[in-house]
C-alpha cells in the first residue's frame, strides 16, 4: 500500500493567507466558527498539518475518537483518561491526559461524526483549541488538523511552540492514517 501524502508545516503565514486556511478546518455543518477566544488571529501559537488517507472517513474517525487507545500508537499522548473507563471520546465530554510532558484538561465542543471533532484544552498558563476536519476526498480522507494556543506559557515559547507542533502533528497524523489503513480499533 502507498505511503499516505502529506503537506509539511511552515510556520504561520501572513494574516490574510492564516485566515484563508484557518478556515478550511470549520467547513462542516456543525464546525462553523472557532470557539470564543481561540481563533488563530486571536492566538499566539496556530498549526495546520493535513493528510490523505487511503480509507474512508468513518475508519479514520473510529481511531481518532478512540482515545483511550491514542497512546497504544501515538508517543505523545499519554495517561488519556476518559470518564467512566470509556475509551471513545463524545460530545461535551471533558478527559485529561498528558501530552508534549504536560499534563492537561481537554473538552469535546465539536463533534459532528465522521466529518471532524474538536476540543478546547487548559492548563496553567496555557489553553487552546484542537479541531479535525475529516472529508471524503476520492477512495480516501483528507485529514486536516488544526491547534491554536494561548496564555503567557505559548506566548513565552511560540517559536518553540510552533515547531514542535507541526513535528508532533505531522507525526499524529501518520500514525493515524497507519492505523486506519490497518482496520478498525479492537479494544
Amino acid at each position: 500500500m502507498a505511503e499516505p501524502r502529506s503537506r509539511r508545516f511552515a510556520l504561520p503565514p501572513p494574516s490574510s493567507r492564516l485566515h484563508r486556511r484557518s478556515r478550511a478546518i470549520r467547513q462542516g455543518p456543525t464546525l462553523t466558527s472557532w470557539p470564543e477566544g481561540t481563533r488563530p488571529d486571536q492566538s499566539s501559537v496556530f498549526c495546520h498539518n493535513e493528510i490523505i488517507v487511503p480509507t474512508p472517513p468513518q475508519r479514520v474517525w473510529e481511531w481518532l475518537v478512540t482515545a483511550g487507545m491514542w497512546s497504544r500508537w501515538y508517543r505523545n499522548a499519554g495517561n488519556v483518561m476518559l470518564p467512566s473507563n470509556r475509551l471513545r471520546l463524545e460530545q461535551n465530554m471533558v478527559f485529561r491526559w498528558r501530552t508534549f510532558g504536560a499534563r492537561i484538561t481537554s473538552k469535546v465542543v465539536d463533534y459532528d461524526p465522521p466529518n471532524g471533532i474538536g476540543w478546547t484544552w487548559w492548563r496553567r498558563g496555557a489553553r487552546g483549541y484542537h479541531g479535525w476536519l475529516l472529508k471524503a476526498e476520492g477512495d480516501g480522507t483528507r485529514v486536516v488538523t488544526e491547534e491554536t494556543q494561548q496564555g503567557l506559557l505559548p506566548w513565552l515559547l511560540r517559536p518553540i511552540l510552533r515547531l514542535a507542533l507541526a513535528i508532533a502533528h505531522e507525526y499524529w497524523l501518520r500514525q493515524l492514517a497507519r492505523q486506519a489503513t490497518q482496520g478498525l480499533p479492537e479494544p
